[in-house]
């Protein structure tokens, strides 16, 4: 068992240790100005694919996917942590829907060199299995 999958777990067990569980709430603050969405990235949350390819670059197919059968033109997407990192994607894949980001607490790339080098120090293949739950897709 690699050193991430070991981490993922103390995580987990440490999450449900201190009484944290998931919630599912409506948004009403911006609702009298703005349609707002909230989404699961898909591996998070409920949502589930028969896909098991989880990049930043998928995230960002589904979410513009979504967002267009909602009817959704152009929007500001608002992202955190990994979410910022799909939003990125999003921005540089699909400009003429995204026509504002608000990224905090994520980065924008990760240069190759370091991320072969830090992949390899941490055991793991890429960064989804770094960044990403694995519940829902057996692993």
């Amino acid at each position: 068992m690699s050193l991430v999958k070991m981490y993922k777990l103390f995580l987990h067990w440490l999450v449900k240790l201190v009484g944290l569980s998931p919630r599912k709430f409506q948004v009403f603050a911006f609702a009298g100005d703005y349609s707002v969405y909230l989404p699961d990235l898909v591996f998070f949350g409920d949502s589930v694919s028969d896909r098991t390819e989880s990049s930043p670059a998928f995230q960002a197919e589904c979410m513009a996917k979504a967002l267009r059968k909602l009817g959704v033109d152009k929007c500001t997407v608002v992202g955190l942590s990994y979410g910022g990192i799909v939003s990125f994607k999003m921005a540089e894949l699909y400009p003429e829907l995204v026509e504002y980001l608000v990224v905090s607490g994520s980065v924008t790339a990760v240069t190759q060199s370091f991320g072969d080098a830090g992949l390899e120090r941490l055991g793991v293949s890429n960064w989804g299995e770094l960044l990403l739950p694995d519940f829902g897709r057996g692993s």
